[in-house]
């Protein structure tokens, strides 16, 4: 954990605090007191979700976690429990006794896990998401059946049917476990490698899978949230998000936050993430105009403390999304990402990393 204090935002990757929206930001969390925010849920683990700021990390790893939103805001209330066991019914037919969790276990002092989240109407501020809470715990059982069969990749599964927008790869420590929903901190830290078991939360059943040292799920590509088709009648083509075949070994980008109200870096300015995600796609436009001048915009609109510019490396203890659009963009390229503490508007720093005129008025 970094010494000195760390801006209030940063796309998180650590110590993995459950809470909300990609699973707690989906993962956003923060403490009991403090309501969870979005799916990337968690804060992505260090080596991964999700809390270092790009600020501070650049200077020291640190660690981090995500979330979703207050819980006046999570919805209807979690499904009920199956009546089935989660441990004593291991290994059912077709089942790996090697996935089946340890019973009676004792907590490890920490723990990296991959999530499949299986959420319902309501549990995430996602239209898309029309189940019931009884299908999802209905699909919950089957995945968790599925990704006990020893001939199922977990990470495969998790790619095809997890709500969680981000990687869905957290870590955990007894330190933060408080932070998290005490379902998932608490079974996360029992579990060993490769053993798999589901708890719920108020964002929806989660599958987890304890990783062992070094496992991680496959780099997914960068998925670019500003609105397309680009360029746009005013657009600059070069700015479009235009993606390198070949992440960098190395980038700089400079980085806009725009937070939502509850977010995991704290309170956040108050918009829900409706309305954050509408200022994204403005500022993702004026970002991309002809002329436009990136540095005015941060310094009128982001929502970070921080400097703005950060050099990213292929093992920066950043939320994974932002990693991967930083290490991909072209230079000069501008694009959009959601992660627990808000939508990163970020843009690849060129070889001369000069600032433009300045930006329109929004």
């Amino acid at each position: 954990m970094n010494a000195q204090r760390r801006p209030r935002y940063a796309p998180s990757s650590a110590p993995v605090v459950l809470a909300g929206t990609a699973l707690w930001a989906l993962c956003g969390c923060r403490g009991p007191a403090a309501p969870p925010p979005p799916p990337e849920l968690f804060a992505p683990a260090p080596v991964m979700p999700d809390a270092a700021s790009p600020s501070a990390a650049s200077s020291a790893a640190a660690s981090t976690s995500r979330s979703a939103g207050a819980d006046a805001r999570q919805g209807p209330a979690p499904a009920p429990t199956p009546a089935s066991a989660r441990t004593a019914d291991c290994p059912r037919p077709g089942e790996d006794p090697a996935r089946c969790p340890s019973p009676n276990a004792e907590p490890d002092a920490k723990a990296v896990f991959a999530s499949i989240l299986v959420a319902w109407q309501g549990s995430l501020p996602d239209p898309r998401i029309q189940r019931t809470p009884e299908q999802a715990t209905d699909e919950a059982e089957r995945l968790l059946h599925k990704a006990r069969q020893g001939d199922t990749d977990f990470f495969a599964l998790m790619a095809a049917h997890t709500d969680d927008p981000g990687d869905g790869v957290y870590q955990v420590d007894a330190a933060s476990a408080g932070r998290l929903p005490p379902s998932i901190g608490q079974l996360a830290l029992r579990l060993r490698p490769g053993q798999i078991d589901r708890a719920r939360s108020r964002f929806g059943w989660h599958v987890l899978r304890r990783l062992g040292e070094g496992e991680r799920p496959p780099p997914r590509p960068p998925i670019d949230l500003c609105p397309s088709p680009c360029p746009l009648a005013d657009e600059d083509a070069n700015a479009c998000a235009d993606f390198e075949a070949v992440s960098a070994e190395s980038a700089e980008v400079d980085a806009i936050l725009i937070a939502w109200r509850g977010a995991q870096g704290g309170a956040g300015p108050d918009r829900s993430i409706a309305e954050a995600r509408a200022l994204a796609a403005e500022l993702c436009h004026a970002a991309r105009r002809r002329g436009g001048n990136f540095a005015a915009l941060r310094a009128a609109r982001s929502d970070d403390p921080g400097p703005g510019r950060h050099r990213v490396l292929p093992d920066s203890p950043l939320a994974p999304a932002f990693v991967r659009m930083a290490l991909r963009l072209r230079p000069g390229g501008v694009g959009l990402v959601e992660t627990g503490v808000g939508l990163w508007l970020l843009r690849r720093v060129g070889a001369s990393g000069a600032a433009g005129p300045k930006a329109p008025a929004l």
